[in-house]
């Protein structure tokens, strides 16, 4: 792999270590139509690499140079095939990410067929380690997650943050470096283990806060996101209390893990207020957008997606403050070790009753 990068003449990029970047295949190709311009598409496991060979160089190794010509990313690569028509590239086609686009035309349509399904193949091996972007089931039900309750980046993230950042003036609010973050994030879909020890507190805040941000449908699920948002409206404590356990049981496992989690973060975050400047209110105005979303176009919001704005606001800051009446059972703070979540999940299992008398037991939740 490092041979064919270093041979290709004007290459923009350091070839990686070879554990990172993966020859798959490469395919000879035709530059434009009508012409005899050769030049070979080299299909890696995270780049396409078009290049030329050098027509000027003479001995044995030099003849299987290349002059670099267009690169694009795989896993965000488009490939458009083009119709057979007079000016344009025989069996093409279009390859194109982030303004750059180039045509290639193949010996064969077959040949075509074979290199697209095979690029689309190595997509599809990269989507399987992704984190960000994913559904919590495709997530949940990936290799890396097998077994787990919750997204391991949660219980990394959320284990740091209680343990180094619960008095950070302004977790969550102040930005870290945007470059630093998705160098966190590309690794992490690559399928790389990650250790945040010694990260700096705010760029592990915005992974999490990524993390939520970009998951394609809400934690609290598009279907139950208005219920979740009316739940607190007009309600007394111990009534809204209820309705939001009754509210979070009807949500998938992984979701109600997750939302623990994140909770048991935040309601931590609040209580160190007077050190970090980060209260309920102002981790409401964070996370609630992110966490309880509509199915509808954000960008034309209604009357109604504004009110529904407002009353999500208020319910995910009635969730922060009342954290161990929705959940039951102490969160034990001095301890950062996972145990602890396991532990706040069982001190749950006894059955917690609200003033209207009802009834609520851990089973509906179903943490564990």
């Amino acid at each position: 792999v490092r041979l064919i990068s270093k041979t290709i003449d004007g290459y923009p990029e350091e070839p990686p270590d070879v554990c990172l970047r993966r020859y798959v295949a490469d395919c000879p190709v035709t530059l434009s139509a009508g012409s005899n311009t050769s030049a070979n598409l080299f299909i890696f496991n995270d780049i396409l690499l078009l290049a030329k060979k050098q027509p000027v160089l003479l001995t044995a190794f030099a003849k299987k140079q290349y002059q670099y010509v267009a690169s694009c990313r795989v896993s965000t690569a488009q490939l458009r095939e083009l119709a057979n028509v007079e000016g344009m590239v025989a069996n093409g086609l279009e390859i194109s990410d982030a303004g750059v686009s180039f045509a290639v035309g193949f010996e064969s349509e077959e040949q075509r067929t074979n290199i697209t399904m095979k690029i689309r193949s190595i997509r599809n091996e990269l989507d399987s380690n992704k984190v960000f972007g994913v559904t919590l089931e495709v997530l949940m039900n990936s290799k890396r997650e097998k077994g787990r309750e919750v997204p391991s980046l949660i219980d990394d993230t959320v284990e740091q943050l209680f343990k180094n950042c619960l008095d950070m003036e302004g977790i969550f609010r102040i930005s870290a470096s945007a470059r630093e973050i998705e160098e966190f994030k590309g690794k992490l879909d690559d399928g790389q283990q990650v250790s945040l020890e010694g990260v700096n507190g705010h760029a592990v805040a915005g992974l999490l806060k990524l993390f939520f941000r970009l998951l394609p449908e809400p934690l609290f699920t598009f279907d139950l996101s208005p219920e979740f948002a009316n739940a607190t409206r007009g309600k007394p404590t111990a009534v809204a209390v209820t309705s939001l356990k009754h509210s979070i049981a009807r949500l998938p496992a992984a979701n109600k893990a997750t939302l623990h989690r994140l909770l048991s973060l935040l309601s931590a975050v609040h209580e160190h207020s007077g050190e970090n400047k980060m209260n309920a209110k102002n981790l409401a105005i964070v996370f609630s957008p992110q966490l309880i979303r509509s199915r509808r176009n954000q960008s034309t919001l209604s009357l109604s997606d504004l009110a529904d704005t407002g009353t999500s606001y208020d319910t995910m800051m009635f969730l922060i403050e009342h954290f161990k009446e929705v959940f039951g059972g102490p969160r034990k703070l001095e301890s950062v070790k996972k145990s602890v979540f396991r532990e706040a999940v069982a001190a749950s299992s006894s059955s917690t009753s609200s003033s209207d008398g009802t009834s609520v037991t851990s089973s509906e939740f179903n943490l564990d």
